[in-house]
């Protein structure tokens, strides 16, 4: 069952309520999740410098020169802060490693357990969770994506394939990639198009691939590097309405792309900070796109009308808003971020330039992954101490 998190009533910081003592287990914080990501990114690096030829054959992507990027900080007219309204449903294996969760049509939240390596599910209304062993695993299942055929999909980075998991019949089924160097391509982010096509980056061969579900082909693009620097790894990405991908990079960073299917054209932009890390990207109803920089208090912007890109300062009104992962946009057009060392949800306004910190009641949370479900609500997953849990925060 959910513990319910709400201001105390007798004044003081917070009161949990749980049949359980783990209110009174909070210790040293974890970034298991990190540490992975970390991880993956030194492998990443491991086969950059390696020369076998790439397995995948793709067509050759054209490269624009980057234009300079537009960089202004937003003038900051409310900041508030305010204790996080929360569920909290702690996860079967205290040290699971959650990674970017999933809203399907039933309300069911979906996400990967990296460490414990299952694929998981929880059921809000009873606090039920369920674990399914994903075929090939290698503790890599990373982003999840609802299908629009109901079923969850899902990047095994380390296993080197995108995976399928039919809800109704409990079946997966593996769409194998073919090899870069030898070792997986590093299938990270993954999102469906409004043709119901898979779009999908390869961290590793810095490519970006579409799978086509009915036939289970995969082409890829290759981001190609600037003259005179190294290829940037893609790790995020987002497809807006018009059917363009926009990618981030996380290795080699410092720069946001995109993808124009119909051309080929790869478009590249690169940020205020060579070292930026782009690790979650979303289009918005507007088609632009919002994203975040790991280890920068920054919030990205693209004008996908305009081209223009935009570095947002974050406010720091509880301390360092770095460690910024994951983020997506309600329906409302609000854009909500996990901050790892805030240990708040921040939601930001762009039309009123409005930043809300919702302080997590919780502490050490290392907010992680993500998801806006359809009521405005706000689903995270949390590499908390001692036991991670999956969050719900309603405004």
């Amino acid at each position: 069952m959910p513990r319910t998190v709400h201001d105390a009533p007798d004044g003081s910081d917070f009161a949990v309520q749980t049949d359980d003592a783990s209110a009174r287990r909070r210790t040293v914080i974890r970034h298991v999740p990190f540490a992975f990501f970390v991880c993956a990114l030194v492998s990443a690096t491991v086969l950059v410098f390696t020369q076998a030829a790439l397995a995948i054959q793709s067509p050759r992507a054209i490269v624009a020169t980057p234009q300079p990027t537009a960089t202004k900080a937003a003038t900051q007219t409310n900041v508030r802060v305010i204790p996080a309204q929360m569920h909290v449903f702690p996860s079967a294996d205290p040290r699971a490693s959650l990674m970017q969760p999933v809203v399907d049509r039933k309300g069911y939240v979906w996400f990967g357990e990296m460490r414990a390596n299952k694929l998981a599910r929880l059921d809000p209304k009873t606090g039920a969770l369920r674990e399914w062993d994903p075929p090939g695993g290698r503790y890599g299942l990373m982003m999840s994506a609802l299908g629009p055929d109901d079923a969850i999909w899902f990047a095994e980075e380390n296993g080197g394939y995108i995976g399928r998991f039919d809800p109704a019949t409990e079946r997966f089924f593996t769409f194998p990639l073919a090899s870069y160097s030898g070792h997986s391509p590093g299938p990270q982010h993954l999102q469906f198009d409004q043709d119901g096509q898979l779009w999908f980056t390869l961290n590793h061969s810095s490519q970006i691939a579409r799978l086509d579900p009915a036939t289970g082909a995969v082409r890829t693009w290759d981001v190609l590097p600037v003259e005179g620097e190294r290829a940037p790894h893609p790790y995020s990405l987002a497809v807006t309405p018009e059917g363009i991908v926009w990618f981030g990079a996380a290795l080699y960073g410092g720069v946001v792309g995109s993808l124009d299917p119909t051309s080929g054209a790869v478009t590249v932009h690169k940020l205020s900070k060579p070292t930026a890390q782009i690790t979650s990207m979303v289009s918005d109803k507007h088609g632009n796109v919002w994203f975040t920089e790991l280890q920068f208090n920054r919030l990205g912007h693209v004008n996908t009308h305009t081209g223009a890109v935009t570095e947002i300062p974050l406010p720091e009104p509880v301390g360092a808003t770095t460690g910024n992962y994951a983020l997506d946009v309600t329906p409302d057009g609000a854009v909500w971020i996990t901050s790892f060392d805030a240990n708040a949800i921040i939601r930001y306004v762009p039309d009123s330039n409005t930043f809300t910190f919702y302080t997590l009641l919780i502490p050490n949370s290392v907010p992680f992954g993500m998801v806006a479900a359809p009521d405005g609500t706000v689903w995270f997953t949390s590499d908390g101490e001692p036991n991670d849990y999956i969050g719900h925060v309603f405004p």
